[in-house]
């Protein structure tokens, strides 16, 4: 190769680096950025648009629990049971203190009574909530309000698996109650569970609830079972055929006393 050729051969090599220096900063300054927590873009291992992975932990949109059902049930005299069944629809979420409110009205819908409550819910979870009353009016209808929720994130490790066996109503009656429920409850769970509560609801076959009782076992060892009875002092069936028992138990897995803190994410 001649030394002409060799000088524009340089000379060409000389402004091909300028240009693609010229062209790569025109590319990376405006053309390209680098992925980040701010790009609105879902890349990087993100869980969602700039959010999980390397970035902030995503934030759930946390919703009340939904209220299925609120009812209020005649047990004897001036005596009622405020009951509701609610549903945490929060995938990630739940709490220990779920403050809420029964509202008694009467056939006027004047308030006759607020009855304050609180329990607990886990994420996902369906349960019932009960307070018992006594009334000077006659109720007409009751409404269910939350109070502020603080919401909690939970790791679920396990399934809290506590399950009723045994289950039996009787409607024939014996010292002064009408009708009984009874079961078995194990705690299936690798923990010793300071409290389990068990709710029971009586269903007729249109699915409408039409009695409900609670009660509550303490010191349960992981495995144990304990028995369990509740009554009713008027008959709500005369044929259990024509009925159908949902008995549920919980227990709060965000309490310290609970001995299940482990669940919670730090």
């Amino acid at each position: 190769m001649s030394s002409y050729f060799k000088k524009q051969f340089f000379i060409a090599f000389i402004y091909l680096i300028i240009f693609s220096a010229i062209g790569g900063g025109i590319f990376f300054g405006f053309v390209y950025s680098p992925a980040s927590c701010q790009d609105g873009k879902l890349n990087q291992g993100e869980e969602e648009i700039d959010c999980g992975g390397p970035c902030v932990v995503c934030q759930e949109e946390l919703l009340n629990p939904k209220i299925v059902w609120a009812k209020i049930f005649p047990v004897e005299g001036d005596l009622y049971d405020l009951a509701a069944q609610i549903e945490n629809k929060n995938i990630n979420h739940g709490t220990d203190n779920l403050p809420f409110v029964f509202k008694v009205y009467d056939s006027n819908n004047n308030l006759i009574l607020e009855k304050i409550g609180r329990s607990y819910i886990m994420p996902r979870e369906k349960k019932y909530v009960m307070e018992a009353v006594s009334l000077d009016s006659i109720p007409a209808k009751i409404a269910l309000e939350f109070g502020e929720i603080k919401w909690q994130k939970f790791k679920l490790v396990e399934d809290l698996n506590l399950s009723i066996f045994d289950q039996s109503i009787d409607l024939n009656g014996k010292n002064n109650y009408a009708a009984f429920a009874k079961g078995t409850v194990y705690n299936k769970t690798r923990f010793d569970l300071a409290t389990v509560d068990i709710y029971i609801v009586i269903y007729d076959l249109r699915g409408n609830a039409i009695v409900a009782n609670k009660t509550q076992k303490d010191m349960m060892k992981s495995g144990e079972g304990k028995s369990f009875e509740v009554a009713w002092p008027k008959s709500f069936a005369s044929d259990s055929s024509r009925i159908k028992t949902d008995m549920k138990a919980y227990t709060n897995a965000f309490s310290d006393a609970n001995f299940i803190t482990t669940f919670l994410e730090k």
